[in-house]
């Protein structure tokens, strides 16, 4: 059996993955959520822009990565976005004007942006050469 679970998961990047499934199901039910909060908040013209905001902000963050990355190494860009993307969704919690609303999302976005290629980067360099395909696939798996 653990034959198996070896040409399926990368057990080095597992750890990395965790931190994943912790990131993604904190944003999972961010889409559900925010028509129905936008809603009660009678802003409901303006919950899309919240997901077009966050968009813009992932794409906005995504080419400081790798340099940030390559500087200051994992510890000085995981911690700091987790608590950034937290802080993003205090915000959205307590959100009940049109800034701190599409505020929220530009705050999460940026800590999405970052996290997600960050924690890839650390799964990856984790793992030998020739397992770095299979560590990839392992990240992907705990984002589903």
């Amino acid at each position: 059996m653990s034959l198996i679970w070896g040409f399926l998961f990368e057990v080095e990047t597992v750890p990395i993955g965790l931190m994943a499934v912790v990131l993604a199901f904190a944003y999972a039910g961010v889409p559900t959520f925010i028509p129905i909060y936008a809603e009660a908040l009678g802003m409901t013209s303006i919950a899309s822009y919240f997901f077009v905001i966050f968009a813009f902000f992932i794409i906005l963050s995504r080419p400081f990565v790798g340099k940030l990355f390559g500087r200051k190494g994992a510890n000085h860009i995981v911690y700091p976005f987790v608590l950034i993307f937290i802080i993003g969704m205090i915000i959205l919690s307590q959100a009940h004007t049109m800034n701190a609303f599409l505020g929220a999302g530009a705050i999460m976005g940026v800590g999405f942006g970052v996290l997600q290629p960050a924690l890839q980067t650390l799964a990856v360099q984790s793992v030998n050469t020739e397992r770095k395909g299979l560590a990839t696939s392992t990240f992907f798996y705990s984002m589903i």
